[in-house]
């Protein structure tokens, strides 16, 4: 029977003084063993600490520990998945020291895949590791604590013992760290005449050991926490302190999870709890349907303080700076350059510019870091954008949204220094150069060649490029050149400098989006240094596909909000325009119209969140090649929302809707102008649209589907 303690006060039974701990995994400088270790040592033990690789992290552990708390502290080898030397450091801790009081078996080792992706030897070596290697560890000091009767053992299990992680697919480590907490409770039965045995599963805690998962995956992890951030270490030490020392007793088969609230949301045994009535709160244009509903109506999972912090900033900027002049710069055929230089310096654009491109002195959006930020700051920013009208916002950022990305996420760290900073003073500016007079979405068969020079420090470049956005205000062009032989496999990507010799282009007058900038590119014996190719030489076609996933999904989201904005337009005109003595809403056939504007709106914008939401969690972000067809069958909803959305808002409206320059309907007549960009524009429906069953014909028969 283990006998109740001697002390009564704190102070003594927290006390470890004359007792002897084992720590295994305690070589890395600020590891939950380490810490685990330096609490001990600080409470007065005596320590044995294990390394299986790093010698050197293990005697520099050892000696700080030694000198700063006063106590005996050593390092010993042990590979835990051997039994044997397990059984060797036990016999050799106890001929150093005399005894061990306590052995916290701490060492172990992640997975990054599931079952179907990992060999056999992975599941063997996580396994071995984590939940054999904590056997050793348990048989070889039992022994000694049955024959001395007394003793403690601590196992660090993990918050994955108790859930399945996600987005990372982790099987092998959650089976292991689960059975480590069914060994600890079974231990607990079958020493509780001579030993206690607990454990302790922590979240995710900052040792530097994730610093490689990508930032989108762990801002996900982050929204999944109550309290919204990893632990520190250093929070884990008390933990394992208490569980050493005389004031736990009593305590024997506990699991002690420390991950900030994680499993509290997580754990399916756990029901979620019930939702009292929110505080209202309200935003921007209150008319039925007029904002996405989370802004005023209903609840949502995916925004937080800083998305609103967001949507409130851009959207007072937008609404005093440029939508008083919106119809007056596209007249003109653009916002004037000091206004452009302005915007640029808010920090609403180039949010993809990671903080070392970046200068100091522009600040994330609404002072947000942006490494903090996520799709649906992009989704906020991009719907706020769109309720700028005739390609006024084009003009107002130039096309480097488009045109920066494959530098930003393919380009050397030489091109990104070279060009990125600029993009905040406009010293550069970007645009894309991928449709041809011949062809658009046929991306493969594009015939715009770039030729080596025979000393091999050049290309150059014939071609013909047409409707190219933003290349007025633009300095360079992001351009899709064919290096190699026909088809896909010979297209490369070259970023020309817009004032090349031979390279020339004009407007093209096209009925809407005037302030966009499109126009007719022309190269012609244009020299461009191999310097300026984006990845490898014919390996452009995927780059571009990839770059088209984001340009989509942008597209897409401002379908959405000019649709979403013809149907508050028309709401707001049918609710206060009477014919026949009553409102036109009065008229069920126009209640019909706009409810089923609302229907498409309202459904589509819940799709774009759960793609939002995909991209998100997905470790290859932007660049996984399973969303490439969803994304591109909502930019072909969603131009056909906007499409619908239009004529149902003229036909609402009557002449004021057909008005050009003012009067009730003209941002209705602007919509229905500006919109063939929208549904030609980054791909023509009918191509995009066999791309997305082409793609999900292929993903359902790699998921096993059979006819």
């Amino acid at each position: 029977m283990i006998e109740v303690p001697k002390a009564t006060e704190l102070k003594d039974l927290f006390s470890l003084k004359g007792k002897v701990v084992i720590v295994t995994g305690a070589s890395g400088p600020t590891g939950i063993g380490t810490e685990a270790a330096r609490g001990c040592a600080e409470f007065g033990a005596d320590l044995a600490i294990t390394y299986n690789s790093r010698a050197e992290g293990a005697e520099k552990n050892a000696k700080e520990m030694s000198e700063k708390y006063g106590v005996k502290v050593k390092a010993y080898k042990c590979q835990v998945g051997d039994y044997a030397q397990c059984e060797k450091l036990v016999q050799d801790v106890i001929k150093d020291f005399g005894k061990v009081d306590v052995f916290i078996a701490n060492a172990g080792k992640t997975a990054d895949n599931g079952i179907l992706d990992a060999t056999v030897e992975q599941w063997k070596e996580v396994v071995e590791t984590d939940l054999t290697g904590t056997f050793n560890c348990a048989r070889a000091v039992g022994l000694h604590f049955r024959e001395r009767k007394t003793g403690s053992l601590i196992i660090t299990s993990s918050m994955s013992g108790h859930i399945a992680n996600f987005p990372q697919e982790q099987t092998s480590y959650n089976v292991a760290k689960a059975g480590c907490i069914h060994l600890a409770k079974s231990l607990a039965n079958e020493w509780r005449d001579f030993a206690r045995v607990n454990s302790i599963s922590p979240g995710y805690i900052d040792t530097g050991l994730s610093d490689f998962v990508p930032q989108d995956i762990q801002k996900l992890w982050h929204s999944m926490i109550p309290m919204g951030r990893d632990a520190k270490a250093t929070e884990l030490k008390g933990a394992y302190v208490y569980f050493a020392s005389d004031a736990s007793s009593y305590c024997t088969g506990s699991d002690l999870l420390i991950d900030g609230g994680y499993c509290v949301r997580s754990n399916p045994a756990t029901p979620p709890p019930t939702m009292s009535a929110p505080k209202q709160e309200t935003f921007g244009n209150l008319g039925p349907w007029a904002e996405p509903s989370w802004f005023s109506s209903l609840a949502s999972p995916y925004y937080n303080a800083s998305h609103k912090k967001l949507r409130n900033t851009i959207r007072a900027y937008v609404d005093e700076h440029i939508k008083p002049h919106m119809l007056e710069w596209e007249e003109a055929g653009g916002a004037p350059h000091s206004e452009r230089l302005k915007w640029a310096q808010t920090g609403f654009s180039f949010t993809d510019i990671p903080t070392a491109y970046r200068p100091g002195n522009v600040p994330g959006p609404a002072g947000i870091p942006v490494d903090q930020l996520d799709v649906f700051h992009l989704m906020i920013m991009t719907d706020e954008m769109s309720r700028i009208e005739g390609g006024v916002a084009t003009s107002l950022e130039g096309a480097s949204v488009i045109g920066a990305p494959p530098i930003v996420h393919y380009g050397t760290e030489e091109q990104k220094r070279k060009w990125l900073p600029g993009l905040f003073s406009w010293e550069t500016s970007f645009c894309l150069g991928i449709t041809e007079p011949g062809g658009g979405s046929d991306v493969a068969n594009l015939q715009t060649t770039a030729t080596k020079t025979p000393d091999g420090k050049s290309y150059i470049v014939n071609g013909y490029k047409k409707w190219i956005t933003g290349i007025p205000w633009a300095t360079h062009m992001t351009t899709a050149v064919r290096t190699g032989g026909p088809g896909a496999s010979g297209l490369s990507l070259l970023v020309i400098p817009v004032s090349s010799p031979g390279l020339t282009h004009r407007r093209i007058p096209n009925s809407g989006q005037k302030a966009g900038g499109a126009s007719f590119v022309e190269l012609d014996n244009v020299r461009v240094p191999v310097e300026n190719l984006i990845g490898p030489e014919n390996g452009g076609f995927p780059i571009i596909m990839r770059n088209f996933n984001r340009e989509r999904f942008i597209m897409s989201i401002s379908c959405n909000r000019k649709a979403r904005t013809c149907l508050s337009h028309s709401f707001a005109y049918a609710s206060t325009r009477h014919t026949f003595g009553k409102p036109l809403i009065a008229n069920q056939i126009i209640a019909s119209k706009l409810a089923t504007i609302a229907r498409y709106v309202e459904s589509h914008w819940a799709w774009l969140e759960q793609l939002a939401f995909h991209i998100q969690a997905s470790p290859k972000g932007w660049q996984d090649p399973s969303i490439a067809g969803q994304i591109a069958l909502s930019k072909v909803h969603g131009g056909r929302i906007l499409e619908l959305a239009a004529r149902e808002a003229q036909q609402v409206f009557g002449g004021a809707g057909y008005q050009k320059g003012g009067g009730p309907g003209a941002v209705v007549e602007q919509i229905s102008r500006d919109l063939r960009m929208m549904v030609v524009g980054g791909g023509s429906e009918e191509i995009i649209a066999d791309l997305a069953v082409r793609q999900e014909v292929g993903l359902a028969k790699r998921r096993g589907w059979k006819l």
